[in-house]
């Protein structure tokens, strides 16, 4: 039995089976009695128990009781049956999309000469694209599709007089192509900063230079890809960073939600180079709150694993701990990949009692948690590190610190690099920190009692080490080493 088929049947709903056996069964799509009694023994074979027989001499034998076994037979049938699966499919999503029906009867009433017909499906499409109040891509090519049909009929018509919809489909035809075009260049901007690309930017200046001359607040998904455009090749801009964030609010409603949320992103990955760290905490906070209230992080009721932990994260970081424990426990359920959804409650519980104090706890909690996901794993281990550092477990914490060296080298690759130097600078920053502290035998008394130090040379070290680590970019834990430092400095002593 040929594996594609199988593979195909396999991936079907209920519903799908159902329907690709009326259409087997219906003589308009297939008149072969046979390649619709071998999918009838295939469905009983693949949905029913035992584990199914799918030998070709098994399905011979179903087909041709008493006959010598001939595999041409039955390979030609399973041609047949995947190429009737594939029109199957093709139909199904055809028969879904109503204006492709529509659009596909508006041209043959064009090349048909019906005229009348062609006027009266025109005017229809033309009301149900006025009716739309989301102008999305798709909103574009479906009236540029409109345009298209329009000018080839007045074409046919054409006395060598007037524009015969030429204007209009060239003004349609450059939105469509702005907006493809501008989607495209943020992503691969966005896709360049979380994998190792450099990506050729073809007609990024052309087209700015272009925008910048148009007046786009008619069009709201223009406006706000060209924002985010311009965001993402200056960053650290502060105004541009106000000007997308406004049109975030100004647009909310008027676009899809995905590319809403697409906005968001660009702001999310700028407000690191536009804030100080705590106003960053707070504006990255702020960013996921209203995000919420837009309903832009829940698909069918399910939120991804890596937005769920950065929302319970940032909100344990800013001392929000009631909120952060709340959202936890109302959406443990809810996170996707559903199969890891226990994993990823106990490690962001763990997250939650560590940030309670409740360090012994927060340790069983992710001895427990294991995730697959890398990601995971290096919140995990970071994690792990400040434990070992705050329980003052010192040879736990030199050997678990190499332990996490070796692994984010051997994972480097499936890491964004961003993130690969952000968990650097952590791990060096901790190293750093734990020679400071285990560097005499005073400095590590003064520790065990969770007591300031009064060693000059240790002062000095670390008043040095808190200035640069103020000015420097904001990576993974900084909050933390700044508050660690600010536990090691007498009170008395000026920052």
């Amino acid at each position: 039995m040929h594996q594609k088929l199988t593979d195909l049947l396999q991936s079907f709903s209920s519903a799908q089976w159902r329907g690709l056996e009326k259409f087997l069964l219906s003589p308009y799509f297939n008149e072969n009695e046979q390649v619709a009694a071998l999918f009838l023994w295939l469905r009983q074979s693949l949905t029913g128990n035992p584990a199914p027989d799918l030998k070709p001499e098994a399905a011979f034998a179903h087909l041709f009781p008493g006959q010598v076994y001939q595999k041409q037979a039955v390979d030609r049938l399973s041609s047949q049956l995947f190429k009737y699966a594939e029109q199957f499919l093709a139909v199904e999503r055809f028969t879904a999309d109503e204006f492709a029906q529509d659009l596909q009867l508006l041209e043959y009433y064009q090349e048909s000469l019906q005229d009348r017909l062609f006027q009266a499906k025109l005017r229809q499409l033309n009301k149900l694209q006025e009716g739309r109040t989301v102008r999305d891509i798709q909103f574009l090519r479906r009236q540029s599709a409109i345009e298209q049909a329009l000018a080839s009929w007045s074409g046919q018509r054409d006395q060598r007089t007037g524009d015969i919809n030429l204007q209009r489909l060239n003004e349609w035809q450059d939105r469509l192509f702005l907006a493809e075009k501008l989607r495209l260049l943020n992503h691969m901007i966005g896709r360049s900063k979380v994998v190792q690309l450099d990506y050729e930017l073809t007609w990024l200046e052309a087209l700015l230079e272009n925008l910048s001359q148009q007046d786009l607040e008619q069009w709201p998904l223009l406006d706000l890809y060209s924002a985010e455009l311009t965001l993402q090749k200056t960053p650290a801009d502060r105004s541009l960073y106000a000007a997308l964030k406004a049109k975030t609010e100004t647009h909310a409603g008027k676009i899809p939600d995905e590319d809403l949320r697409g906005a968001f992103a660009v702001l999310e990955n700028s407000a690191k180079k536009n804030f100080r760290l705590d106003e960053y905490l707070q504006e990255l906070f702020d960013l996921y709150t209203r995000q919420l209230e837009l309903g832009l992080f829940f698909s069918n009721g399910k939120i991804h694993h890596t937005v769920f932990h950065n929302i319970v994260a940032l909100a344990l970081n800013l001392g929000r701990f009631e909120w952060a424990e709340s959202f936890l426990e109302e959406n443990r359920r809810k996170v996707l990949p559903l199969e890891m959804t226990e994993a990823f409650y106990l490690q962001n519980k763990a997250e939650a009692e560590y940030h309670r104090g409740n360090y012994g706890k927060a340790l069983e909690l992710l001895q427990k948690a294991n995730p697959d996901d890398v990601y995971y794993k290096l919140k995990q281990k970071s994690l792990l590190a400040v434990i070992y550092y705050e329980l003052r477990e010192w040879d736990a914490l030199d050997n678990f610190l190499n332990t996490f060296s070796k692994f984010i080298f051997d994972q480097q690759r499936k890491i964004a690099a961003d993130k690969v130097a952000s968990y650097r600078l952590f791990l060096n920053a901790v190293r750093k920190l734990f020679r400071l502290a285990t560097g005499s035998p005073e400095t590590m008394e003064a520790l065990q009692k969770r007591r300031p130090v009064r060693d000059r040379r240790v002062l000095q070290a670390l008043s040095e080490w808190r200035t640069e680590l103020t000015d420097a970019p904001v990576f993974y834990g900084k909050k933390w080493l700044l508050d660690k430092l600010a536990e090691l400095t007498p009170p008395d002593v000026p920052e």
